[in-house]
């Protein structure tokens, strides 16, 4: 695993070797929408409808239409299933931080899903051609590239690390609307600024994480334009631009 930028700081290393080894103390996952239901929906009948209607409207052409809409759906079903899937969080608590992973969860029927559509398409491509012209070649083509030359799709997983430095003091928000907790220390406001997505665990997540931190304070927010505005987040935020006034070396990774 090759570490972020985040974790990359020397300060870090450590605690992320002792954290790969150490045993687990609590360990949770959590899907989280890429977009609401109801625009992925949208997304995908705008998909199938867009193009052969404005092809009936336009050209009064029934059997290209019909062509347009084969050729739709797997886009539709690519708008729903591929393109806006949803993410899967996975965290792991060990004494030493938080091991932290997400990809995006595109289903194994995805491949499957291609090579039918090309099958299928392409030859009805091919039947095209005699009633639209050699455009449908084009169509054709790609569908049977679609179909022959397509690879199984494998989703790429984004790791990361969240130390816990005992010595820091940290602000704890718990944004309500997206059900994340932002962890943010102060004064280290602009270095050590994390999130990670409670879900359902948000009770066992404060019984097991906040231990751990031995100088801390906790918020509940609506969401987080609450907590932008939040005193202790302003406050923690000023005098971190104090800090790094009196020294520009200072990275920002939050």
């Amino acid at each position: 695993m090759e570490l972020s930028k985040k974790v990359a700081r020397e300060k870090d290393k450590p605690y992320y070797e002792q954290a790969k080894v150490s045993p687990t103390i609590y360990a949770w996952e959590v899907m989280v929408p890429y977009l609401p239901r109801w625009i992925r929906a949208a997304m995908s009948l705008f998909a199938i409808l867009v193009i052969p209607v404005a092809t009936t409207l336009f050209g009064d052409n029934w059997f290209l239409s019909f062509l347009l809409f084969i050729f739709s759906l797997p886009i539709a079903w690519l708008c729903y299933y591929v393109i806006s899937a949803d993410y899967h969080y996975q965290y792991r608590l060990t004494e030493y931080g938080i091991e932290c992973s997400w990809y995006q969860k595109v289903p194994k029927i995805a491949y499957s899903i291609d090579k039918f559509f090309g099958f299928i398409a392409a030859p009805v491509c091919l039947i095209a051609i005699v009633v639209v012209g050699p455009l449908a070649l084009v169509g054709a083509g790609g569908f049977a590239l679609m179909a022959l030359k397509g690879k199984p799709r494998t989703p790429g997983k984004t790791e990361d690390f969240i130390a816990i430095h005992s010595e820091l003091k940290y602000l704890f928000f718990y944004d309500r609307e997206y059900r994340r907790m932002f962890l943010i220390a102060d004064p280290d406001f602009f270095t050590y600024g994390y999130y990670f997505y409670c879900g359902s665990f948000l009770d066992d997540l404060k019984k097991y994480i906040l231990p751990y931190y031995n100088q801390y304070e906790y918020y509940e927010v609506d969401d987080d334009k609450e907590m932008l505005g939040h005193s202790r987040y302003i406050e923690a935020q000023k005098s971190a631009r104090k800090i790094k006034a009196n020294d520009p070396s200072i990275p920002e990774y939050y």
